[in-house]
């Protein structure tokens, strides 16, 4: 089992992947929100990934994405309400 941060933006996403002992296998900024840059990424890891990302502004494109990419397990971690801006996915 893989995990997959996603750190969605208006005009690219920064996809950060680790295995189930913590080690990371990628990173990648993926430009534009490309379908087909998100696809490549995923195809790359190969085996099952649960993907996390923060439910925002355009939350339901990227999921269903995921989702299409038949990777319906996707969670949403609820704010920590800290306003902590900046931090580093892996």
């Amino acid at each position: 089992m893989n995990y997959t941060g996603i750190d969605y933006h208006k005009r690219y996403s920064v996809a950060c992947t680790l295995d189930a002992q913590g080690r990371k296998l990628s990173e990648a900024r993926i430009e534009a929100n490309s379908p087909e840059a998100f696809e490549r990424y995923f195809k790359n890891l190969g085996g099952e990934n649960t993907v996390v990302m923060e439910a925002c502004w355009n939350w339901a494109v990227l999921y269903a994405r995921c989702a299409a990419m038949g990777w319906p397990k996707t969670i949403f971690p609820r704010p920590s309400g800290r306003g902590r801006r900046g931090g580093r996915l892996c």
